[in-house]
């Protein structure tokens, strides 16, 4: 009934019709704005999660980098490895070796995380049993797999074959 005394009302008085029909307009525009406001809120609530979710992620990887770097050692960017081996070198002939042979033997297939050299050297025991203690490279990781000292032919030397690894980031 009253729908139809609005409706009659309409008809008769111009004003009334317009009246209504803004009324209209704008419910159905506030509407509109409150739906885009729920779906603005929602993805800022998203996004809100992922910020959220990649701090936690940042964190961790500054705690666990923080962590590698308070190491003493730890792999070495790839491109340094020729300045470890010059190191190493060195300190063969600081430690008054006789270089027999030195060679790569070959990368590890596991995302290059390492790299294998071979080591020749022969000297007195005294010389080399410093040479191991002082094996190493700044601060990188290098591992020892096969040590093999042997006593020379000619002389009263040792000749010892060394099998290292230099892992790399």
């Amino acid at each position: 009934m009253k729908i139809d005394k609005l409706i009659h009302l309409c008809k008769e008085d111009k004003q009334i019709t317009l009246i209504v029909g803004i009324i209209f307009v704008l419910i159905i525009i506030l509407i509109g704005c409150f739906i885009k406001l729920e779906t603005e809120y929602t993805q800022a609530k998203e996004n809100q999660k992922q910020i959220v979710l990649m701090q936690n992620t940042i964190d961790k990887y500054n705690k666990l980098a923080n962590k590698i770097n308070a190491e003493e050692y730890k792999p070495v960017d790839k491109s340094q490895l020729d300045f470890i081996q010059t190191d190493i070198l060195t300190k063969v002939q600081n430690h008054n070796l006789v270089l027999k042979n030195f060679d790569t033997k070959k990368e590890s297939t596991k995302e290059d995380s390492f790299k294998t050299y071979n080591l020749t050297l022969q000297g007195s025991w005294s010389n080399l049993v410093i040479f191991l203690e002082d094996f190493s490279s700044k601060d990188a990781l290098i591992t020892i797999n096969k040590l093999n000292i042997q006593r020379a032919k000619d002389d009263d030397a040792v000749v010892c074959t060394l099998e290292y690894r230099v892992y790399i980031k």
